[in-house]
């Protein structure tokens, strides 16, 4: 059985990273190509007694509308898998849905989050801010 390094896995995450980012910086639409995951696409592997993706591929690109909503999560997934890797963890699918949840956070021009712009503009308080009340 060949077994992936940890640096090596690593290395392949960081490269479709740097890969979808040279796109961008080229002016070029970004894609992403990854393995399909169905039951035709699936192989029994007897000497591992392991099931693997095949061969068939699909494609993700950022513009299409269809797909622009699970490229963006491909990549979450990438970045969060690549920060879990570089610290030594292995999350499971639940702990990346769950980090995935929290990562994203707006902030505008002013640096405030929309959260506490929605708090501000109700007039309440958040850690030791004081509220304005209006009798």
């Amino acid at each position: 059985m060949k077994y992936i390094s940890e640096e090596e896995i690593l290395k392949r995450l960081e490269e479709l990273g740097k890969k979808i980012a040279k796109q961008i910086l080229k002016g070029e639409k970004p894609k992403l190509e990854i393995p399909l995951r169905t039951l035709s696409n699936t192989i029994w592997d007897e000497e591992r007694g392991l099931l693997l993706l095949g061969p068939k591929r699909a494609v993700r690109e950022f513009f299409d509308l269809k797909e622009a909503k699970k490229f963006m999560q491909t990549v979450l997934m990438l970045s969060l898998l690549v920060r879990a890797r570089r610290e030594g963890d292995y999350p499971t699918i639940r702990d990346l849905y769950y980090t995935g949840k929290h990562t994203i956070v707006y902030i505008d021009h002013l640096g405030r989050t929309a959260r506490e712009e929605r708090e501000r503009k109700r007039g309440m308080i958040r850690g030791n801010r004081i509220p304005s009340y209006r009798i």
